[in-house]
């Protein structure tokens, strides 16, 4: 799993706290940073847990894959939502 703080960091400090600086610590800028280049399977569950409490949803992602951003797809967006499964030429889109 890999991760990249975005400039929507604000430098609140909660995933370096979360994380005991393992995985998150500060730069120069007094923001966000990851400071190693892959979480270990044992730090995932901190990562994890880093992510879900940005209050800004600046920790995002880095594996080069896509990932699902909401937990229920919108009655107005399942439209889409099928389309863009339709389309996915490798069918690694699944809608529960």
């Amino acid at each position: 799993m890999k991760v990249k703080v975005t400039d929507k960091c604000i430098g609140c400090g909660s995933c370096v706290a979360i994380t005991e600086s393992k995985i998150f610590d500060f730069n120069d800028d007094g923001l966000a940073e990851c400071v190693v280049d892959e979480i270990s399977e044992e730090n995932k569950e901190l990562a994890e847990t880093a992510i879900d409490n940005c209050p800004t949803g600046a920790i995002v992602n880095d594996d080069g894959l896509a990932e699902c951003v909401v937990d229920e797809i919108k009655e107005e967006d399942k439209e889409i939502a099928k389309q863009t499964k339709d389309n996915c030429p490798t069918g690694a889109i699944e809608i529960e």
